[in-house]
């Protein structure tokens, strides 16, 4: 069988890699690489670097949607631009004091260690 999905000129337009909403993602993770290091080098530019973390993370909501449509047609596609963005997000989302460190946004962990708690189900 040819690329990601199956098969060369295969649903959307995908052949041998990445289709190509996967390489704009990506492209998008780089572009918002490059403006986060230019504005916080920039006298702390803070609101242009969150505008482009923002505009990254609705990329990266549309290319699961396009994902998701694509699959409902039987089609498999790389989620590793889908990984690098949301990888990139978290990262700064921990520079920024957003997010701690090491968080594997794991929700069935919602234990409260702050000398008490109701222990859960126990």
């Amino acid at each position: 069988s040819g690329g990601v999905d199956g098969g060369a000129g295969g649903p959307g337009g995908c052949s041998g890699g990445w289709c190509s909403e996967g390489w704009r993602l990506y492209g998008t993770c780089s572009s918002t690489q490059r403006i986060i290091h230019e504005s916080l080098s920039d006298d702390f530019n803070t609101p242009r670097a969150m505008r482009a973390m923002v505009k990254l993370k609705e990329e990266g909501e549309g290319y699961m949607r396009y994902v998701d449509a694509l699959s409902d047609g039987g089609a498999s596609l790389d989620h590793s631009p889908l990984y690098s963005a949301a990888t990139l997000i978290n990262d700064y989302m921990v520079l920024f004091g957003l997010q701690t460190p090491n968080n594997n946004n794991n929700n069935n962990n919602t234990t409260n260690n702050n000398g008490g708690g109701d222990g859960g189900d126990e």
